[in-house]
This record gives structure tokens, sequence and C-alpha cells, in this order.
């Protein structure tokens, strides 16, 4: 995966987050963002659009399908309450890292997957989500 992303001096492609899966992901045709020369290891990140609703809660900052979430790829050890992609059963979540009267689990902020954690030994941690891109806004727009 790492190959196929470029965040730095060109534009930056935005890849599905199962394609960090794939061995050649193929970017969204019309999904690009500008560069950032300020990255220190470009070959390191990504840029991917979240999949589903299990990271969003009522609270302001959360994660909502289609959000883009910039991933740390080389950022594999999990620190706890932290964010990640982790791949579980042959699918890609983004989940937190948490500690829970059963041990570490990887665990969704949406209340409504409470149910769905996954034990840490059961995940693959692919990389630490750093920054998050939404246009969701709840207010008026004028």
């Amino acid at each position: 995966m790492a190959d196929a992303v470029a965040i730095g001096n060109e534009a930056t492609p935005v890849f599905k987050l199962q394609d960090l899966l794939k061995p050649e992901p193929q970017p969204d045709a019309f999904s690009f963002i500008a560069p950032n020369p300020h990255v220190r290891n470009p070959d390191n990140y990504g840029v991917f659009f979240a999949d589903s609703d299990e990271m969003t809660t009522a609270q302001a900052r959360s994660i909502h399908p289609d959000d883009l979430v910039f991933l740390d790829l080389a950022a594999t050890t999990p620190q706890e309450q932290r964010v990640y992609a982790v791949e579980s059963g042959g699918r890609v979540f983004l989940r937190r890292y948490s500690s829970t009267p059963f041990g570490h689990a990887w665990t969704a902020d949406n209340p409504s997957y409470a149910a769905h954690l996954i034990p840490a030994d059961q995940a693959r941690v692919l990389g630490r989500l750093y920054r998050i891109v939404s246009d969701r806004h709840e207010g008026p727009l004028n």
C-alpha cells in the first residue's frame, strides 16, 4: 500500500478504507487532495474514505461515513484510547484501542455497536488515525 500513497509534493490520492487490504489499490478517480510539503515521510501516510458509522457519535468530533481519514501506516503499536485502522476477519475497521473488563479490545464509539468489540488479539493494526476531514456541519449554512 505504501507505494501507492504519496503525501508530500504531489496531489494525494484518496482510497476506500477497504483498499488497505489490496496489494495494488486504485484511488478514487476524482478524489485527490492538495499536497502537504510538511509531511516528513510521505510513504508512511495515506488518505481514505471512512465507510461506516461505527465511529459516529452525537459529539461534534466524530467520524462519519465518507469523511476523509488520514492514517499513519507506520504507527502499528496500539496506544490506549487512540483510533486505528485494523483488519479483522478480512475487513478493515476504524476502532479505538480500549481497556475493557475482558482485556484490551477494539471498540466502536457509536453505542449502537457496543456489542461488536474485537478482542485485541483478533485484529491486525494497519495504521493510526491522525486527522479527520469532514464536511459535516450541523448548524445552518448562513
